[in-house]
């Protein structure tokens, strides 16, 4: 190892409590940069791949009364609809104990819970609701301390506590926990939602276009609401979905812009504490620099020697903030699919973004500390 090596390693071991400041304010910016990247790399893609999963729907139609088979095998005729398929969705109130305090909720059901087609449900334990059964969503079991499997929930019928016994456990991709939903959410037989919401028919629709686009979906949604009206129906509201991006998409995507400023913000400060530590060493050593270059080293061997120094710093931080990163990142993540009741995914080490941190933890110290060192 030459002269100015050992000098540079000299100056950091000497320095250890400013050599260990500058490290740990590069890992921060790093760390932020890569757990930032990765938490949103992975939620938008298991997002969409949750999302896909599903067999989404065009367009989600909240009808205004109810309708049953026979009028949505009409409806699938209209030439601009390739598909419909009806549920139905009421409010109910529901308990745990007969002694105990009713709470908001509300009650789902499909013509066949087993062969659902669009936006289709998830049995994640024991099996789907038959009679005088229920399902239970299962992010609402924690959130709202809803029963599990082999639990009682009473119903609302009549003015009387009815009994269900719970035996199944789903998920619904439009189902959220707290504090996003506000109320639990079960399932049932058709027969049996019938028997607690106290009507038959299904007063939603999913619908699916031969070829998807915004104004080929928003053509059958008027179509439909026609061919409605004249049973004397129509088309409360509706939604327009896009059947490979989720439907919280644009929402994740402005929280992924401001942690992104945040780690940008994050990773400034950190350059800011590079360049000012750069500049105190040379004026600290000013003589020395004298000295080197009376006895023949030259401008770019100097500068060499001290960019050398920053390269260790970026070197030693990224020691730290790799794996901090990837792990932050990752626990983000799962945090925020916990919230969007999305699947989790398991640990992963993203090539991309440890790439993206080698380049920043290595690069952005050395173009912060170029300009002080070649002043």
């Amino acid at each position: 190892m030459n002269t100015s090596f050992r000098k540079v390693w000299r100056d950091l071991w000497r320095n250890k409590g400013r050599t260990l400041m500058v490290i740990m304010s590069i890992s921060v910016g790093v760390m932020a940069v890569g757990m930032v990247v990765s938490a949103n790399t992975l939620v938008i893609g298991q997002m969409a791949r949750s999302h896909v999963e599903s067999n989404p729907s065009h367009a989600m139609l909240w009808i205004a009364g109810t309708v049953d088979e026979g009028v949505i095998r009409g409806l699938e005729r209209i030439p601009s609809v390739k598909d419909i398929e009806g549920y139905a969705e009421t409010s109910i109130h529901w308990k745990r104990t007969l002694d105990g305090e009713w709470q908001d909720g509300h009650i789902i059901t499909h013509a066949d819970l087993e062969n659902q087609t669009y936006d289709r449900l998830t049995l994640k334990e024991g099996a789907w609701p038959e009679s005088k059964q229920i399902g239970v969503e299962a992010a609402h079991i924690d959130s709202y301390n809803a029963p599990g499997i082999g639990g009682t929930v009473y119903f609302e019928i009549n003015e009387h506590a009815r009994p269900y016994t719970v035996n199944g456990i789903m998920r619904n991709p439009w189902e959220w926990p707290t504090p996003f939903g506000n109320e639990a959410a079960f399932y049932a037989s058709q027969k049996d939602f019938t028997r607690i919401a106290g009507y038959y028919g299904f007063n939603l629709l999913r619908i699916t276009v031969p070829e998807y686009s915004k104004e080929n979906v928003q053509q059958a949604i008027d179509d439909i609401n026609e061919k409605l009206k004249s049973q004397g129906l129509s088309v409360a509201y509706s939604e327009v979905l896009h059947p490979e991006e989720h439907y919280l998409q644009d929402m994740i995507n402005g929280v992924g812009m401001v942690l992104a400023v945040m780690a940008i913000a994050s990773l400034g400060l950190s350059v800011m504490l590079v360049i000012n530590t750069i500049n105190a060493i040379i004026a600290q050593q000013i003589p020395q620099i004298g000295i080197m270059k009376a006895v023949g080293s030259t401008r770019r061997q100097i500068m060499t020697m001290y960019l050398s120094a920053i390269a260790v710093y970026g070197f030693l931080s990224l020691v730290i903030a790799v794996p901090i990163g990837a792990y932050a990142g990752n626990a983000l993540a799962k945090w925020m699919l916990h919230l969007l009741n999305v699947p989790v995914t398991p640990f992963e080490i993203l090539p991309n973004v440890l790439l993206l941190q080698i380049l920043v933890g290595l690069l952005t110290p050395l173009l912060a500390g170029l300009y002080p060192v070649l002043q």
